[in-house]
């Protein structure tokens, strides 16, 4: 249904991370592309952020600044 690219490391947490988006989508009675589409690119947002900024791959993701992709309706 949709691919990302690969931005260079993998960290733990993502899968979690994925789950939970995508749950949460389900949960406001959005569909299951457009709640894979949100997890995956707030996902690739937070990889990104996270190798530029050299976190470590045990300690996951900077996600935290992009939560509100998931309370914005306008995406």
């Amino acid at each position: 249904l949709a691919a990302f690219p690969f931005v260079g490391e993998s960290y733990s947490g993502t899968g979690d991370l994925f789950a939970s988006v995508v749950a949460g989508g389900k949960a406001r009675g959005a569909s299951l592309e457009e709640t894979m589409q949100l997890a995956g690119k707030m996902i690739e947002l937070a990889l990104e952020d996270s190798v530029r900024e050299g976190v470590p791959r045990n300690d996951g993701v900077n996600y935290e600044q992009y939560l509100w992709m998931l309370a914005d309706k306008e995406r």
